[in-house]
């Protein structure tokens, strides 16, 4: 019993001496603020004014002065007068108080702006990756229904941004406020655009499949076919989204505007498709059929195809003696690629490179395959006019003019012919340039990477940029190939800083 009581006696001290501190505390507060001297300075964000001053009361008058002859020597625009400043004071505090920290002048802050932002009625364009225990019971198919869209089904909403409102300091300057940020996004076929007040809102005018691009809200109508891509339905062409139930035979065609999901095979044919592809049954491709894709291609394999494709192209187990050009990622993060040339602009990640058996297995990162139709351009017109300057230096010499003599004045024509040979000399050496241009920029590489999680067979070349590797022997382990020293290094993971970690 004893030591419960002196237990409670050691806290109810304790709590004392706490409560003592406290007001310890408060007291010395209080007492440095009593005695604390006249003075007058701007606050830290330059909205007020803030006045210490020992009881304005004691002498109002001089108190009044004084503040009025500091307010003038502080350069102040604009302050009240001593009349308005008696009334202040009085109203401020009663005699025998302290002004501590009062703000005898107070400017405003700014009205901080809102940006606008985009609100999407539902998760239309999930790209939520499954986990390696969900892989087994997940419809790899499932994501595509999520775009199917009904007529006059609200799609998104674009709320205006709120400009703020600029704030004014004590010395009457203006304190600005950033421009907020809008979003852009237009209404394109099967979208209709309401202004409602406080955001703009996005219907679907017809039944389809909703797709963003280019800051551009479609919703193509679906073309569906019920069966196979055949002889019997010939070439399919629309500008819409193409729906095919059943496999696409060989040599057809099939154009669309919009989105393509095959959920058969995709027998060797021709695509041209200006969103995405998306075929469950796989891609199966020969040399002559050409395969091009402005989105993302995604498919279960890829064998023997030829693919242009301007987003990412992510496979579910194995592309074999390809042809890949994707403009972002390849991706097969429990596949391989075996045989054949990949290109993913921005990278490429899978599960195994190369293979027992395998034909030469080529993978390039950092490198923009698109310059070869940018310089194809270029060359082109540099064939046109180099054949247009021949014509007209066949008709100059003839006439006895060279390069460097101007024709004689009188001759209208042959001055003219001159002048046209001058313009396109130097449009030659702009062309020229352009195409060097091109070809540095195609080879410029920042962080891009080939990742291996599993193996990497030998005989495999890694590209990257300019640069390239030829693994000699294989590794059963995760490797990554990146730029290290200006050369391709394989190396384990989390390492890689250092220019003898290769290990080919």
């Amino acid at each position: 019993m004893a030591a419960i009581e002196k237990t409670e006696t050691n806290d109810v001290q304790s709590e004392a001496i706490d409560s003592c501190e406290s007001v310890d505390k408060v007291l010395q507060d209080s007492a440095e603020s009593a005695i604390r001297p006249y003075g007058l300075r701007v606050s830290d964000d330059g909205i007020s004014l803030l006045l210490d001053c020992p009881d304005p009361f004691a002498d109002l008058e001089a108190t009044v002065n004084r503040i009025e002859n500091d307010f003038k020597e502080m350069g102040l625009p604009e302050f009240p007068d001593s009349e308005i400043l008696t009334k202040i004071l009085a109203q401020s505090c009663q005699p025998g108080e302290n002004l501590i920290d009062f703000p005898i002048m107070k400017g405003w802050l700014p009205t901080v702006s809102i940006d606008g932002r985009l609100e999407w009625e539902q998760d239309f364009f999930s790209e939520e990756k499954v986990s390696e225990d969900e892989e087994d019971c997940h419809d790899f198919w499932d994501q595509n229904d999520q775009q199917s869209v009904t007529k006059d089904q609200l799609l998104a909403r674009v709320i205006h941004p709120i400009p703020g409102e600029p704030g004014l300091d004590v010395f009457s300057r203006e304190i600005p406020v950033p421009k907020p940020n809008a979003i852009k996004m237009r209404s394109g076929k099967g979208v209709r655009q309401i202004d409602e007040g406080q955001w703009l809102a996005y219907y679907a005018d017809t039944s389809g499949r909703i797709r963003f691009q280019d800051e551009t809200l479609l919703v193509d109508d679906v073309y569906i076919i019920k069966g196979d891509v055949s002889l019997e339905t010939g070439n399919i062409a629309h500008t819409g989204t193409v729906h095919v139930e059943g496999d696409v035979k060989t040599g057809a065609t099939i154009e669309a505007d919009g989105d393509i999901l095959i959920k058969g095979m995709m027998d060797p044919c021709n695509i041209i498709c200006g969103g995405s592809l998306t075929v469950m049954g796989g891609i199966v491709g020969q040399e002559g059929f050409q395969i091009e894709v402005l989105g993302d291609v995604t498919a279960t394999y890829i064998g023997g195809a030829m693919v242009r494709c301007g987003g990412n192209v992510t496979v579910a187990n194995e592309i074999a003696n390809a042809e890949i050009k994707a403009s972002g990622q390849v991706l097969v993060p429990t596949g391989r690629i075996a045989g054949g040339t990949v290109i993913g602009c921005k990278g490429i990640e899978i599960a195994e490179a190369g293979g027992s058996g395998a034909t030469a297995t080529l993978l390039i990162v950092g490198f923009d395959f698109t310059v070869d139709r940018r310089v194809e351009a270029h060359e082109e017109r540099i064939a046109q006019l180099e054949e247009a300057q021949d014509k007209i230096q066949d008709v100059l010499n003839a006439a006895g003019i060279s390069p460097n003599s101007v024709p004689p004045a009188e001759n209208q024509e042959l001055g003219e012919l001159w002048r046209k040979s001058k313009v396109i000399s130097e449009t030659l050496i702009k062309e020229h340039a352009a195409i060097r241009v091109e070809l540095q920029k195609s080879t410029l590489v920042t962080d891009e990477e080939v990742i291996m999680t599993r193996e990497i067979w030998s005989g495999t070349t890694i590209q990257i940029g300019p640069e390239k590797i030829v693994v000699k022997s294989s590794i059963k382990k995760p490797r990554v190939a990146r730029l290290k020293m200006e050369k391709v290094r394989v190396l384990p993971f989390g390492t890689g800083n250092s220019s003898d970690s290769t290990e080919n």
